[in-house]
């Protein structure tokens, strides 16, 4: 797919400026390290992801802690595909986050539920949406947290194995509970990275995702992750 230098430059150029948020927001560095497999019994699918977490530390600020742990998150899922686009999944997550905008640790469990449809163009792009419901629940609060979620992802090759992925992430708090620091609107979530194949199993993608945090003032936050997935499909 060829793409004028000049559109793509002023395109990335706006969606940069529209996920920038006001001055007025605390902005943190992070490392977000993902390891991705996935596989499949014919139709049966699974899904299995562990997630460090790193982040700059800021001894000055009150906000944060002085390590660079921030979180560590366990996913594991199985799945089903109802059609050769359409998928459906039931997951878990478990998450440690050493470092919070109000609390120094941090232990939750989410259950979740979601359904993927995948789809490529005639230009070989692929269209992945993923809407999930997640149950989440602090180990220490009684009450459950319900969110929604939705990402979009474009991915659009070049040459040679070598292609861009472009998403957005909303993620939505259906209610408000103790632990949770925004009552509605939660976070969104913009990501470019270019991803590189080398096999049909391995896959490596290095990119940035600007990571907004809706919550009143000044606990706002805009943070800047490098984003470093690797990513193996079973055999």
């Amino acid at each position: 797919v060829n793409f004028p230098k000049k559109n793509t430059s002023l395109l990335l150029l706006c969606l940069y400026l529209i996920t920038t948020p006001a001055w007025s927001t605390i902005s943190n560095n992070k490392f977000w390290i993902p390891v991705t497999l996935n596989g499949n019994y014919g139709t049966f699918l699974y899904f299995l992801e562990p997630q460090l977490r790193l982040i700059e530390p800021q001894a000055s600020s009150s906000t944060q802690a002085s390590g660079i742990f921030n979180q560590f998150l366990g996913n594991v899922a199985a799945g089903y595909e109802i059609y050769p686009e359409f998928q459906c999944w039931f997951g878990q997550t478990i998450t440690t986050t050493a470092q919070d905008a109000r609390r120094s640790s941090r232990e939750e469990y989410r259950s979740w539920e979601q359904l993927m449809w995948n789809h490529t163009t005639a230009q070989n792009i692929l269209i992945n949406s993923r809407f999930r419901a997640e149950q989440r629940k602090s180990l220490n609060f009684p009450e459950w947290a319900f969110r929604l979620r939705e990402r979009l992802i474009f991915n659009i090759p070049l040459k040679n194995n070598l292609s861009y992925e472009l998403s957005d992430e909303i993620l939505y708090n259906l209610n408000s509970v103790p632990w949770i620091d925004a009552a509605a609107w939660d976070q969104n979530r913009f990501y470019l990275a270019l991803v590189q194949r080398f096999s049909k199993h391995y896959a490596f993608a290095l990119g940035y995702m600007n990571q907004y945090l809706f919550r009143d003032a000044p606990l706002a936050q805009a943070n800047n992750v490098l984003y470093l997935n690797f990513r193996y499909n079973l055999p």
